[in-house]
């Protein structure tokens, strides 16, 4: 029960905020000169949705108190609210038109007539017109500043079923775009980033494949600078020990052997300074070992030079 009336609550405070955003503007005509016979039915507890626009019209038919009247209808979120008349009446009852009155009893002056009203959750479930005149000594002011009873156009609109599938429509579709868009984005970026990375690849291969084309090239210059002297180079090893022996004076070459980058001069010289040709030849580029030993002829020397 509890929680019935806090739903009851809720749609009151909703109804009155929707009314204060676009219902304020709404113009009505206020009937306070006709005398009204006010009741109140809520709705039973099984009552759909859906039907309840056949019961309040079933029960402005059941509840009339006269056999030919005119009446006003306001539909509450707990049940309907009935005003009847025996004439034809123009615009709004007064005491529809007033603002939303605390629980309890209240004694309203209006304009004509005075309304012994009874609220219960924040609705009028009891309104008896008094003839007597307005009290001006009664604390209760009738306020029209926020009609607890009328619904503007927008409301009654809003209220339409078709409205609804029209507006859930239209966010479903809106919600669609924005997937199909959102898809076609993250598509059409992973199309271009597959553009980009298959043209880096392809700009990176080609300059690895240049790079490695250029090791080739620079390992086979050094293979083949690598090669004169790979088991030694002979002319230039031959020429540094030559020279070597020239500065002796006069020297005779009996022979010569090389193999695997070790040269042995035989040579016949009067002359020799065995330190300074060491030394010289030791000196050489390359040179790992220079040695020199007496042959068995006379004045005959062995030169051994390892590279």
């Amino acid at each position: 029960m509890q929680g019935t009336k806090d739903i009851n609550a809720w749609a009151k405070t909703l109804a009155q905020k929707i009314y204060s955003a676009v219902g304020s503007n709404y113009t009505y005509k206020k009937n306070s000169n006709t005398r009204f016979f006010f009741t109140f039915k809520a709705y039973p507890t099984k009552l759909k949705r859906d039907e309840k626009a056949e019961w309040c019209q079933l029960q402005r038919e059941l509840l009339s108190p006269f056999k030919n009247s005119y009446s006003y209808q306001y539909s509450s979120p707990i049940g309907v609210h009935l005003w009847f008349s025996l004439e034809e009446f123009d615009g709004i009852p007064e005491s529809a038109c007033q603002d939303e009155m605390p629980d309890g009893i209240h004694l309203v002056p209006g304009t004509r007539y005075t309304y012994k009203q009874i609220w219960k959750n924040g609705t009028l479930i009891s309104c008896t017109t008094i003839d007597t005149p307005p009290s001006t000594n009664n604390n209760v002011v009738l306020s029209n500043s926020k009609p607890w009873a009328i619904e503007n156009k927008f409301v009654q609109i809003v209220r339409k079923p078709i409205v609804w599938a029209y507006g859930i429509s239209s966010v479903f579709l809106l919600a669609l775009a924005w997937l199909l868009v959102g898809t076609a984005t993250i598509n059409y970026q992973e199309y271009r980033l597959n553009n980009l990375n298959e043209e880096l690849t392809l700009t990176v291969d080609a300059k690895l494949n240049q790079q490695n084309k250029l090791f080739e090239y620079s390992r086979r210059i050094q293979s083949l600078n690598d090669w004169s002297s790979h088991f030694g180079d002979f002319p230039s090893s031959i020429s540094g020990v030559l020279t070597a022996l020239s500065e002796l004076g006069e020297t005779t070459v009996n022979n010569i052997e090389w193999q695997n980058k070790r040269l042995s001069v035989e040579f016949v010289s009067t002359s020799i300074d065995v330190t300074m040709l060491v030394d010289t030849t030791q000196n050489l580029p390359n040179v790992t070992t220079a040695n020199i030993k007496p042959h068995n002829a006379k004045d005959t020397w062995i030169i051994e030079v390892q590279w």
